[in-house]
């Protein structure tokens, strides 16, 4: 019987022989089977189910790492938090008052025109 492919197309299921090997649950074995359950009539490839992994991986790390860099933003006052509600999330803004700290602390790493020699 077809089984529908998460790019819409469909497939025949073939018998696979799974090697028995540690008896130790793999760490992303429950996410995967989470998947399934969570969407019972998709079925995927290796490298499907592992770009899904690997992108959803390097999504998490970089909201931690954004999360992280503004915190430290707001508390060295280069930027407002503007709490949000149940509805909104929290917005964050430049903070006026500390625009020319700002500027110095970018300056460095700001590319800086040539000078033409003469």
């Amino acid at each position: 019987m077809p089984v529908p492919r998460a790019s819409g197309r469909s497939f025949a299921p073939r018998r696979v022989v799974v090697e028995s090997g540690s008896p130790r649950r793999p760490p992303r074995a429950l996410a995967i089977l989470r998947h399934y359950v969570e969407h019972p009539g998709t079925a995927d490839t290796l490298e499907g189910l592992a770009g899904w992994r690997l992108l959803e991986d390097f999504v998490q790390q970089r909201v931690m790492d954004t999360e992280r860099a503004l915190q430290w933003l707001v508390r060295h006052g280069y930027l407002e938090k503007i709490a949000g509600t149940a509805i909104v999330q929290d917005l964050y803004r430049l903070n006026p008052r500390k625009q020319r700290a700002a500027e110095r602390l970018l300056r460095p790493r700001l590319a800086t025109p040539r000078r033409s020699r003469r």
